[in-house]
């Protein structure tokens, strides 16, 4: 008799070596399974485990090719997943196969494509994206908390193919509009387009946390830090085919392999050593370093008719300046011509990495103090927040030691947006009553309603413009955008919400301002629903800020406004020739942008007025490029047969300090054969510029303040660059409604004594004693006139008098699209473009 427990062990044996030869279902192969407990080994810490002899088998080589798709990382340690190879997906429904190609098109020509065209005007269509086939790679992040997964990178291996249908519902006999050869393929470059965005080596960080996390509010930035790049001076070789005649240099800052410009500085014309003496900031992300990106310095000849020629240029490693990072280092090293790699000159240019810092931190980029972290406030703040990073943002206001770094604002949506009218609320529901009329229902999209988009302003400057979301009362924008902010305690933010209308002006239907001092009062992020006001038009538009500073020192002059007005409150000249004295005049003109030579400025003393109670007594010249520009005095002859430039002086607005009123300024009158090269090349006021051959006659002393934002000096060049009408637009509202005051300051420091007596009185003044004053003042008939144009002026920008008729706005935008063509036939061609817009 056999023994039974023998028996069975064979069976379990014989079961065992029965399961050990199976098929694998994807190859059909024979699989070896061993046992858990078959030949045990330590598995070294970091060893890939799928190079172990054990399932899942090696699938033809496939095993490395996984590891490159999708690799998951954490600290010490290292996961791969054994999934398909190639991560594609491919949806093709009967439908799309068996519907016939329409070939009509093509044979009958252009003339039968618009008839096709035609039938589908005002036509309800149904889109779908009906299958797409492509290969991605992806990268996961994994975290020890919930939800596991932090960063998703994720990279296309070559454009993926996507068939969409576009057809009528109500229209059964009309096909596929994708049917027809010239429109599929214009849809296919469009996709193709977007697409390439993230083609290899491009990619997308999606941030799987934050999505998971609820809210969608950002509490960091996505940009880790600042390079700085000052370009002194350049020097070209006299080997190159450009003469100093004809050499018209610039140089574009950008950012490769994007090549995107980033930066343009001033045109110097007329030599080959110009100096520039420019600053430029350059915002970079966490992955600048993963993808090679390089900083590039161009030198362009610019010509008026013709493309520009790439003179030179020099590249620097971003990888290599965030290693050394927080300090900055002067170089001079050479250009190469790009085709050639001949070198064309020299560049002299001082550059460095400035990181973030921590909240509450001095000197480190990841490391919060232990004060913040046992308060109440960060404690409480840490509940709602998924990291300590995010509570202590939210909890600790911007350093005062470093006032410049990263702004991130985002635009979330707009609730109730909508166009007022005229007695609406008695109309609906009576006076006094706030309640909905019976049985009427809110509409969120409908033909009446406004195609709003936003326009975000910084410091006068707009920075960011949003797509058009058509005709909806509530407009979902989740856009979002970064700056370099030079001084947060002056800075101050404006949203302003615009109709995109046809045949009309774009009304403004309400904004917000906010002077970031007051923003960021008890934490270096805010969030929240602000009403619409000042605008046609209502609503709450619901907006998220955010500023991380940057371990960065810039000079008080660098870190001002780019947008104002000098003020000249004094000027007197001291020639070496006493004889000349009585017979030279001053006139003043600005080197940047749009000013002119102000007129009728002679010899003034200093007026021992204030400046708000005798404006009259002070020169006022508007300038839109601060740190472009400088400051030129003429000192010319006096007398009809005798006027000429017989000495001039330069003072850059780049040495300036905003709203700096004690400091007394002292420049050289230098005479010279080449005074287009003094006041195009920088150098102090009591130097001569660097290749030029000047003596020095006399000096001029002023007494000088640099206003910071938008004045009412602006107003005729603004009027006359159609990229700035709108500006001005809004400026002229906020100033009607008072919120031009104490632009650039610090709110926090702004007492009573700074106010004017004017602007006091406007404060505390009855609207009964306005009226009775309006009503019984008895002033000239110029006051009168410019009281009656400010009027229809306040009128129409609430579409209310005249404007209130579509036919007169008609008019107004045909009038202001012919000036604006014909102003621009004899403009220059422009190369710097400052707004960033979504679409």
């Amino acid at each position: 008799m056999s023994d039974p427990g023998k028996e069975t062990t064979s069976t379990k044996q014989a079961g065992i070596e029965t399961n050990r030869n199976v098929r694998d279902p994807v190859t059909g192969g024979q699989v070896t399974i061993h046992d858990a407990t078959e030949n045990p080994e330590e598995i070294p810490l970091g060893e890939n485990v799928l190079k172990m002899e054990f399932p899942p088998p090696d699938l033809q080589g496939q095993r490395e090719y996984l590891l490159s798709l999708f690799n998951t990382t954490v600290s010490r340690m290292t996961l791969a997943f054994a999934i398909v190879p190639i991560l594609a997906f491919s949806i093709s429904p009967p439908a799309l196969t068996s519907r016939p190609l329409f070939l009509l098109i093509p044979s009958l020509g252009i003339p039968a494509a618009l008839s096709f065209l035609w039938m589908y005007r005002m036509q309800t269509v149904w889109a779908e994206v009906t299958g797409i086939v492509g290969t991605a790679r992806m990268r996961l992040e994994l975290i020890p908390d919930p939800p596991f997964i932090k960063h998703m990178l994720i990279t296309l291996v070559g454009l993926p193919k996507v068939s969409i249908g576009i057809t009528p519902i109500h229209k059964k006999l009309l096909p596929n509009m994708m049917d027809i050869p010239f429109i599929s393929r214009f849809v296919t470059q469009s996709i193709n387009a977007a697409a390439k965005e993230y083609v290899a080596p491009k990619s997308m960080m999606l941030d799987i946390q934050q999505l998971l996390s609820g809210d969608g509010v950002s509490r960091d930035t996505t940009h880790i830090g600042v390079v700085v790049v000052q370009i002194h001076q350049v020097s070209v070789s006299k080997n190159v085919k450009q003469t100093a005649r004809d050499m018209n240099a610039y140089m574009n800052i950008c950012l490769s392999p994007m090549n995107k410009t980033q930066y343009s500085t001033r045109i110097i014309s007329g030599t080959l050593d110009p100096v520039f003496e420019e600053t430029a900031v350059l915002l970079v992300d966490a992955n600048a370093a993963k993808i090679g990106e390089r900083v590039t310095l161009q030198l362009w000849d610019n010509d008026r008719f013709t493309a520009d020629d790439l003179v030179g240029e020099v590249e620097i490693d971003v990888a290599e300046l965030m290693s050394k990072h927080n300090q900055a280092t002067r170089k001079t090293v050479s250009m190469l011509q790009p085709t050639s790699n001949k070198e064309s000159g020299t560049i002299e240019y001082t550059i460095g990495f400035f990181s973030k810092l921590a909240p509450g931190s001095t000197s480190s980029a990841t490391e919060i103090p232990q004060d913040i972290l046992e308060k109440d406030v960060f404690k409480k703040a840490r509940k709602s927040t998924l990291t300590d990073l995010e509570a202590a943002v939210a909890v600790t206001p911007p350093p005062d030691d470093f006032v410049s770094g990263i702004l991130g604002i985002q635009l979330h949506e707009i609730r109730e947006l909508g166009v007022m009218k005229d007695n609406m609320a008695i109309q609906h529901s009576g006076k006094g009553s706030s309640t909905k009329p019976e049985g009427e229902q809110e509409i969120e999209s409908d033909k009446g309603l406004p195609s709003s988009y936003c326009t975000v302003m910084v410091n006068d400057e707009p920075v960011y413009r949003t797509r058009t979301k058509p005709m909806t009362a509530t407009p979902f924008f989740n856009a979002s955008t970064e700056r370099f902010v030079r001084d947060w305690k002056a800075t101050h933010v404006c949203v302003v919400v615009r109709d995109s209308r046809m045949r009309e002006n774009d009304p403004v239907m309400g904004m917000v301002m906010f002077k970031l001092s007051d923003l960021f009062r008890d934490g270096s992020m805010a969030t929240g629903s602000w009403s619409l006001q000042h605008g046609i038009g209502f609503g709450r538009i619901h907006l998220s800020f955010v500023f991380r500073p940057v371990q960065l020192t810039m000079p008080p002059s660098l870190i001002g406004f780019d947008t104002g007005t000098v003020q000249v409150k004094s000027i007197n000249i001291n020639l070496y020739d006493k004889s000349l004295q009585g017979d030279v005049e001053v006139r003043l003109s600005t080197t940047g942008g749009y000013t002119k030579i102000k007129k009728g400025i002679n010899e003034k003393e200093e007026s021992s007025e204030d400046e708000g109670s005798n404006p009259d007594s002070l020169v006022h010249l508007p300038i839109q490029t601060r740190y472009h520009s400088a400051l030129v005095i003429n000192a010319r002859n006096k007398g009809l047969f005798k006027r000429g430039t017989i000495a001039m002086g330069i003072v850059w607005l780049r040495d300036l300090v905003d709203n700096h009123h004690d400091g007394v300024i002292r420049a050289k009158l230098w005479k010279t054969d080449d005074f287009d090269h003094i006041k195009q090349n920088y150098a102090k006021p009591e130097e001569s510029a660097v290749g030029n051959n000047a003596e020095a006659i006399g000096e001029v002393e002023m007494k000088v303040v640099f206003k910071p934002g938008i004045a009412d000096a602006h107003e005729k060049d603004m009027k006359e660059d159609p990229k700035k009408q709108k500006s001005w637009e809004e400026y002229t509202i906020m100033k009607r409604k008072g919120l031009r005051r104490n632009i650039g300051r610090d709110g926090a420091a702004v007492d009573e004594a700074d106010i004017s007596p004017n602007v006091l009185a406007n404060k505390v003044e009855e609207p009964s004693q306005m009226k009775h004053e309006a009503t019984n003042s008895s002033g000239s008939l110029n006051e009168n006139v410019k009281q009656w144009t400010s009027q229809q002026d306040s009128l129409s920008a609430e579409h209310r008098g005249i404007k209130q008729f579509k036919g007169v706005r008609t008019a107004e935008w045909m009038a202001d699209g012919l000036k604006n063509a014909m102003m621009g036939l004899g403009h220059r061609k422009d190369r710097k473009e400052t707004m960033e817009k979504e679409a």
